[in-house]
């Protein structure tokens, strides 16, 4: 695998994701892809950066970011949680946040599958968010107390139930 560009952010990255969208066939018969990175920082920052590495927007958590995932089944959408105690969805081209979802304690990690959103932190405790409709999630029920420090969550077997894997760093 070959390095194609360093992107000198100034901040310490603490999660990326990657959005790939099909936006048509090209000259070749093969889709084009509109390519998007989105970073969080240690200082609190979510950065976008376009398919030439160019920084679209900049959006703030109160606190470190741990984790964002997308692009999420609707578009152009994204989640991210920090150590502000929470949880927030985003649309790629606005800079204020869609919605606002309390943890209650740092959030490390968040995965999500369909309507059903999983976050954890230091509280030990895993919590599950249902997705209502569009960004609306209902009051979050507690599923467990892991006795640990959850440091990420990965939600297995996605095609029926909802399964977690707890990996201690």
């Amino acid at each position: 695998m070959n390095l194609i560009r360093t992107i000198n952010l100034g901040s310490p990255v603490t999660s990326l994701a990657y959005t790939g969208r099909r936006i048509g066939y090209n000259i070749y018969g093969s889709f084009t892809y509109f390519i998007r990175f989105v970073v969080g920082t240690q200082t609190g920052e979510i950065r976008v950066y376009d398919y030439d590495y160019n920084l679209r927007r900049t959006m703030t958590h109160g606190s470190r970011v741990n984790c964002i995932l997308g692009p999420l089944s609707w578009d152009n959408n994204f989640i991210s949680a920090s150590n502000d105690d929470r949880i927030r969805v985003w649309h790629m081209d606005q800079t204020n946040h869609l919605r606002d979802l309390n943890h209650a304690s740092d959030v490390n990690d968040i995965d999500y599958e369909g309507n059903n959103l999983i976050s954890g932190g230091p509280s030990m405790n895993l919590l599950w968010w249902q997705n209502t409709g569009s960004t609306n999630y209902a009051s979050p029920q507690t599923m467990t107390n892991t006795g640990d420090t959850i440091r990420s969550i990965q939600i297995f077997n996605k095609t029926s139930k909802i399964q977690f894997k707890k990996n201690r760093h």
